[in-house]
């Protein structure tokens, strides 16, 4: 509950709440848990940054200023820690295919071995401790300046135009990805996606929407995932690109039946949902 604004308080008092809440949570996972190793940590801070900067484009308009900083400062964040993230999800992406696929063990451990020293080369490359260390500072002083920030409107009024800008980008990002088929626009969709997942989490939409939506948040990830995958995975037994390549159809045309379904609806509608539901 607590990634939730709540009706009964005001909009400025509830972004705050919530964006110094989830980077309190970031700058602890990043500083406090580095003995066990940081990739779990990394992960679940990166995942904060977006919920907050999915968070401040909800208010966009209406935070001026104190948008572009604090967004500014978020993006810097969180490609700082992409590269990390992106070496871990890799193996689990592979993990996870060799298990659906079952693909045999002589044909995946030369790759997963070479998977597994990508990760430690980058992670030796960026100093990931000292990277931990000055990402959670840059983390600390958004929290601090979020006390400052100010939404000039209230109510619904103040975030409604953020929710169908979200949900017009997504549509549009869907269509975009549909005509092209490209890595890079399925990749922008699922940005979009994500937004209006953590939108619609923001405002209580329920548990079934909710739902839809992160199976199509995820379907997307993996699918990126794996094209991430191909491009290590050159010289790969042909069983295994073939396991690739039917995962990803797979994952793609279930991502388009959701998508297709979440975006019948229009901006309005969607909108006045959202309405409905926040409590």
């Amino acid at each position: 509950m607590a990634y939730r604004l709540k009706r009964k308080e005001s909009i400025a008092k509830g972004v705050r709440r919530v964006a110094r809440r989830e980077l309190s949570r970031a700058v602890e996972q990043l500083r406090g848990r580095c003995a066990r190793g940081l990739e779990e940590p990394i992960h679940e801070a990166r995942k904060r940054i977006k919920k907050v900067r999915a968070l401040l484009r909800l208010a966009q308009d209406d935070l001026g200023g104190s948008y572009r900083s604090a967004s500014r400062r978020l993006r810097e964040a969180g490609r700082n820690l992409s590269p990390v993230r992106d070496a871990g999800a890799l193996i689990t992406a592979f993990d996870r295919l060799t298990t659906r696929k079952k693909i045999r063990k002589r044909d995946s451990e030369a790759m997963r071995r070479a998977l597994v020293q990508h990760k430690t080369q980058v992670e030796e490359e960026l100093g990931v401790g000292e990277l931990a260390g000055r990402t959670a500072r840059l983390l600390e002083q958004v929290r601090k300046s979020a006390k400052r920030w100010k939404v000039q409107r209230d109510g619904f009024r103040a975030i409604e135009a953020g929710v169908k800008k979200a949900f017009r980008r997504g549509r549009k990002a869907l269509c975009t990805a549909v005509d092209s088929g490209r890595r890079e626009d399925l990749h922008e969709w699922r940005k979009r996606v994500k937004d209006h997942w953590y939108h619609a989490r923001l405002l209580g939409a329920g548990t079934s929407y909710e739902r839809r939506l992160k199976e199509l948040e995820d379907a997307l990830g993996e699918f990126l995932n794996l094209a991430m995958l191909r491009e290590h995975a050159i010289g790969a037994p042909p069983a295994l690109i073939a396991a690739i390549d039917e995962e990803e159809g797979e994952l793609r045309k279930r991502a388009l039946e959701i998508g297709g379904k979440v975006y019948r609806m229009g901006p309005a509608e969607v909108a006045k949902m959202l309405r409905k539901s926040w409590k």
